[in-house]
């Protein structure tokens, strides 16, 4: 695949965007630098202010679609509408990704054509006031419907997916404002058919304060209605092994949301704290109780 030139695309790329600033530049240079060429990319403009006009001067392969604002499910939607190639790959505007990714996981796909969706271990980097924080998430094991219930994370920027197995599932749903990647996630392994891993870390998704995972609370009620509608349909149909995974999910989502929550807490100020404090404690007092056992043994051993 290496060094392909011409010819059809293989993966339609969709970038969605609002006011992306600088980092746009770079995650449009990954694309740019994959050693397989077979590929087309749009950015889909989801009404920003900025000038983005530079980005149809990329490349041959890279469009820019500009649309009324409609949020970055529509974004990703409408980009897969105008695009053409049989399988689609997602890029938010701040991550970047590793010049091999698209090769590696094509030829991951050839060897196991059953999959409908493809991922890749991914590199983690929180940035906060204080600085950055990095660590890489890897996947000793494909991702299965069960294991997206107990809480398997998935970044979206590394996901490949197949065309009509995306459009088959509905796409993302334009109705959530959170976890609507989870969503179709689960929809498709329930309903399409097995995924496949290059167990690499072949992004580098970048988490911002302000950013929607920030969003901690909203964010954990999302995937904890989500869960339950599948828990609701598992015992539904019988399926024992679904409910057993999202009550465990939901277990591990109120833990989560807990340390989100006292994380929130140890980086803000004044009444914030004691607000980011009384979440972290409703969602999982063994947390807050955690740490405070620390505190108190960390205190002790200075004392």
């Amino acid at each position: 695949m290496a060094g392909e030139q011409g010819g059809q695309a293989r993966v339609a790329v969709v970038v969605p965007v609002l006011d992306p600033g600088p980092d746009l530049r770079a995650a449009l240079a990954s694309v740019l630098a994959q050693t397989t060429a077979a590929w087309e990319l749009v950015v889909v403009d989801d009404g920003s202010s900025e000038d983005l006009a530079w980005v149809a001067g990329l490349d041959p392969r890279v469009r820019l679609i500009r649309a009324a604002h409609a949020g970055v499910s529509a974004a990703r939607n409408r980009g897969v509408a105008a695009t053409s190639a049989s399988w689609v790959a997602f890029l938010d505007h701040d991550d970047t990704w590793a010049p091999d990714k698209l090769e590696r996981q094509l030829a991951a796909l050839d060897a196991q054509p059953s999959a409908v969706l493809c991922h890749t271990a991914f590199e983690w980097v929180v940035t906060d006031a204080s600085g950055s924080a990095e660590h890489v998430r890897r996947y000793p094991e494909p991702l299965t419907y069960h294991g997206l219930l107990r809480g398997d994370h998935v970044c979206t920027s590394s996901v490949l997916v197949e065309r009509g197995a995306f459009l088959a599932a509905g796409g993302f749903c334009e109705d959530l404002a959170h976890a609507e990647d989870l969503a179709l996630w689960l929809r498709l392994l329930h309903d399409g058919g097995p995924s496949c891993v290059v167990d690499e870390p072949l992004v580098r998704y970048t988490s911002h304060p302000g950013g929607a995972s920030s969003d901690y609370a909203r964010t954990a009620r999302a995937r904890a209605a989500l869960v339950r509608e599948h828990e609701r349909a598992a015992r539904a149909s019988g399926d024992a092994a679904g409910v057993r995974a999202a009550r465990d999910g939901l277990a591990r989502g109120r833990e989560l949301a807990a340390h989100q929550a006292f994380d929130a807490a140890r980086a803000s100020r004044g009444v914030a704290v004691a607000a980011h404090l009384a979440r972290s404690a409703a969602q999982d007092p063994r947390v807050v109780w955690q740490a405070a056992r620390r505190r108190i043994a960390v205190g002790g051993a200075q004392g």
